[in-house]
């Protein structure tokens, strides 16, 4: 795998830039074709460029030109990106990025489980973030990878909420065999609506909120319940545990509710980490209609839940500086955004296949450490060798 590159996943494997390709361009009498455009785009995080500015001193070497095979003096400018941008077909660039994460699923890099020898499972975690100045939903199918598959633009943080019901709605109706067993959201869409409407997909909900019970009934309810199993311990539901990785011991309390009608487990987890002062301890609740997660793994989907923020939020700002990009037009920025979300998820099944032969992986670091910076670096080189 790492012998044919990036490069060559990109092309042939799942065919990003023929997809590209099938793109309608608005303009009548193009010289530079739409998907090299979008094609420098998508190749942006691997050279960690973090502007359009940035891009266009790359578009003058000749990688960048060679992979997208231009002739030019340079393959495209930072103003013929902002310009092609907001004209974007955005329904047919949806497709591109749905058609893509199919063809990683291929790679059964979707579902995995939450604790080790546990059953597999496809997850979908879906969370708002504010980038500059534009305000988007993202819906996250997390498995050995993450891969943002849906991405819409909110009129603002207060229409999160509104917006993140389109989402769900729209993954509802085109993901099909890639629909997640389990649907993760935070303290803003632990609500009964929401809980309704992924229970109506055939998922599950899954939402992890604060340690402040009093305007949750279910919550409220479940705390009387577990103290009260406290004083009689002969009925007490409780779990505790040791998470190497992470160097923390844990508890947990369970209690049975109903949710929105829906039969549920509910737990509160305590967990003390040792050498970090600040977490000591740290407490949250965890609701679900999974009934069949175990203690162990329902703390491992809490933890999970920060896929979102950490591998996908937090890369896109790192590798390509989204949280201080500025774009004026809200469009422009979701399609730019949109095909960040085809790279990171497309660089990082590519990294995860690579990672299965531990000696070629050893080989392909050849002693680097293993940052994300560091491993495009490596990337980019085999790319400049397949040219």
């Amino acid at each position: 795998m790492e012998k044919k590159g990036i490069l060559r996943f990109f092309q042939q494997d799942i065919e990003l830039f023929d997809n590209l390709s099938r793109l309608s361009d608005a303009r009548a009498f193009p010289i530079i074709p739409l998907a090299t455009v979008l094609g420098a785009v998508v190749l942006m995080p691997l050279f960690v460029a973090k502007s359009f500015l940035a891009l266009d001193r790359e578009a003058r070497g000749s990688l960048l030109k060679s992979m997208l095979k231009s002739t030019r003096r340079m393959a495209v400018s930072d103003t013929t990106i902002q310009r092609i941008l907001p004209s974007v077909v955005k329904e047919e660039l949806e497709e591109v990025l749905l058609a893509t994460v199919r063809k990683l699923d291929r790679y059964d890099v979707l579902r995995a489980p939450l604790v080790e020898g546990g059953r597999p499972y496809r997850i979908g975690i879906i969370d708002g973030s504010t980038m500059k100045n534009h305000d988007v939903v993202v819906f996250d199918l997390h498995g050995k990878v993450d891969a943002p598959t849906f991405v819409l633009s909110s009129a603002g943080h207060g229409y999160e909420f509104a917006t993140a019901k389109d989402c769900l709605q729209l993954a509802a109706k085109k993901l099909g065999p890639l629909l997640p067993n389990l649907i993760m959201g935070d303290g803003l869409y632990f609500n009964e609506p929401i809980a309704t409407l992924i229970h109506g997909m055939g998922a599950h909900f899954f939402f992890k909120v604060s340690t402040n019970p009093g305007w949750r009934d279910v919550l409220s309810a479940a705390e009387f319940i577990m103290k009260s199993n406290q004083r009689c311990p002969k009925y007490r539901q409780f779990a505790s545990g040791f998470d190497g990785a992470r160097l923390c011991s844990w508890s947990m309390e369970l209690a049975a509710t109903t949710y929105a009608g829906v039969p549920a487990q509910i737990a509160f987890v305590t967990e003390h980490y040792r050498k970090d002062t600040r977490r000591q301890p740290s407490t949250f609740w965890v609701l679900t209609s999974a009934l069949d997660l175990s203690p162990a793994e329902l703390r491992e989907a809490a933890h999970t839940r920060w896929h979102i923020e950490n591998d996908v939020f937090k890369r896109l700002s790192h590798l390509t500086g989204t949280k201080r990009y500025k774009c004026l037009e809200s469009g422009s920025f979701r399609s730019f955004l949109i095909l960040l979300c085809v790279a990171v998820a497309a660089i990082d099944t590519f990294v995860y296949i690579l990672r299965q032969v531990p000696i070629k992986w050893k080989g392909f670091l050849d002693g680097i450490k293993p940052t994300w910076t560091n491993i495009l670096f490596k990337l980019r080189q085999l790319a400049a060798v397949s040219v």
